[in-house]
């Protein structure tokens, strides 16, 4: 799971991250900032396609990573009115 979230990091790719198998309709949609080896830190986008926040979670409580489904599709049309290039960050874990 590591390596496929550094190739999405590098590849700047938004993606859909899941954190529960027993929930599968709740998500994150984002693209990866930063991973520390423990942590992955995503640029959230709202379902408006607006910026929604930083969400910095474990990286073991991932449980699927999908960016070739219609969902992603049809945020990245959405996406295409706005500029989604976020600001610089550094995942630092206290």
């Amino acid at each position: 799971m590591i390596d496929y979230l550094y190739e999405l990091l590098s590849q700047k790719t938004y993606t859909s991250v899941y954190f529960s198998p027993n929930n599968t309709k709740s998500f994150a949609f984002g693209r990866i900032l930063s991973i520390d080896g423990t942590n992955v830190e995503i640029y959230l986008v709202s379902p408006n396609g607006d910026f929604d926040g930083i969400l910095v979670k474990p990286i073991d409580d991932i449980f699927r990573v999908e960016n070739d489904g219609q969902y992603s599709d049809k945020m990245t049309r959405l996406m295409m009115d706005y500029v989604h290039e976020p600001e610089k960050y550094v995942l630092e874990c206290i």
